[in-house]
């Protein structure tokens, strides 16, 4: 659509006058279309246009977007003319952010006006009747303006307009309504989304990472680790995303959720959640089923994996065997001497570092007995026998034992046993 319209007023537009064109349409945005996004008009040998050249595609905003407006006078043919003053004319309470305004070796005052409007003047480059921005062949006058969208913006179709003023001309020219429109839709829904993960992990486990979105809303999730993805982005579905990941680095990783938002809403991200992963250990003890008072007696554990370093505590039931002992290549040893004859249980406690988690041994039993006494046997009698003629046969056991038996032979061939102490 195609306008050529000319408001010849004989006096500076007033603030009413300019507030008369701060139009919201009130359309329903849910069929509402913006309409047309740009229009231009003529008057005597220039065209005058205004555009909506920076916003979302199709002029529709939401509450907190700005919008670009571009306001063009533009030389068509025939003698220069100097534009004494330029006014954008926006929707109704959109707040003025910038603008700009260019000719040809010009520069520009720009400032917003009570009812609103904005306003440019030429500072430099100008002609000299007038004091106007210079347009004339190949030399034409762009004046651009950007606002914000209101937080508390109504749903509709927003207006606007331009007008500006020539030297020599006796009236303001331009539009006001121009038909350049946007539409403000509803404000999205600003979300909050939060992210649960476990404390610890052992490399190689397989954990879950979730994220909920408060309130629920359609989009998806990517989970992080510092500023690293994990996978590709999760799917929201009544409001939880769950990916199971496995860490293969110890350390202390930090996970965060970014949630990108569906239509309506408003994307968030999650504070971290620290993770510390750890390498899960285990310990084996070796020990000796038996050992006699006073003797050295080794016990051993060893660490998987080899590489983990860290300290072994060795313990008889709840007491600890020495100090702890360090782990090197995966073992650690100790070697005492227990005083007394019984039964002890052994435990191995491996205490990790570097990332290493600690472990247990299973206790394994110890028997300790006292030791064997060294003792010499004499055969005492007979010193001669008679052939067929029987005869006892005796022997002397020093120290004298508590129990025990002799076993006597003829000749390296065993002829009977007795009882020490028997007689």
């Amino acid at each position: 659509m195609r306008l050529s319209i000319s408001h010849r007023i004989a006096t500076p537009l007033t603030a009413a006058a300019a507030a008369a064109g701060l139009i919201l349409l009130g359309l329903s945005p849910a069929s509402a279309d913006p309409g047309q996004t740009s229009n231009q008009g003529s008057s005597s040998n220039l065209i005058y246009k205004k555009s909506v050249v920076g916003g979302t595609a199709g002029a529709t905003l939401k509450p907190g977007d700005t919008v670009t407006y571009k306001n063009e006078v533009i030389h068509n043919s025939g003698v220069e003319r100097y534009v004494t003053r330029i006014r954008d004319i926006p929707p109704a309470g959109f707040v003025y952010e910038s603008g700009s305004a260019t000719g040809t070796g010009s520069g520009a005052n720009i400032v917003q006006e009570a009812d609103g409007s904005v306003l440019a003047t030429c500072s430099s480059g100008c002609s000299f009747l007038g004091g106007g921005f210079v347009v004339k062949s190949g030399q034409n006058l762009t004046y651009t303006v950007t606002y914000k969208v209101p937080a508390n913006a109504p749903v509709g179709i927003f207006n606007s307009g331009m007008f500006y003023d020539v030297w020599s001309f006796g009236s303001t020219q331009g539009f006001n309504p121009a038909n350049v429109n946007v539409q403000v839709l509803p404000a999205d829904v600003i979300t909050n989304t939060t992210v649960s993960a476990p404390a610890t992990a052992n490399t190689g486990e397989q954990v879950n990472l979730t994220a909920t979105v408060d309130p629920t809303a359609p989009g998806s999730v990517q989970f992080k680790d510092g500023t690293v993805n994990i996978g590709g982005p999760v799917t929201v579905a009544n409001g939880t995303a769950t990916l199971p990941h496995t860490f293969d680095t110890i350390g202390a990783h930090a996970i965060t959720a970014v949630f990108t938002a569906g239509n309506g809403f408003v994307g968030s991200t999650s504070p971290a959640q620290t993770v510390n992963v750890v390498t899960a250990t285990t310990t084996t003890l070796t020990v000796p089923a038996t050992a006699v008072v006073g003797a050295d007696v080794t016990i051993e554990a060893t660490i998987a994996p080899a590489t983990a370093p860290g300290q072994v505590q060795f313990k008889d039931g709840n007491v600890n065997i020495g100090d702890p002992v360090t782990v090197a290549n995966g073992t650690a040893s100790i070697t005492r001497k227990f005083p007394e004859a019984k039964s002890h249980s052994i435990t191995a406690h491996f205490v990790g570092t570097g990332g290493y988690n600690n472990s247990d041994s299973a206790a394994a039993t110890l028997n300790v007995t006292d030791a064997d006494f060294n003792t010499t046997t004499t055969v005492l009698e007979p010193v001669t026998a008679t052939v067929g003629v029987p005869v006892n046969l005796a022997a002397t056991v020093m120290p004298i034992p508590d129990a025990g038996q002799v076993e006597f032979t003829v000749d390296g061939v065993p002829v009977g046993t007795a009882d020490v102490g028997t007689g």
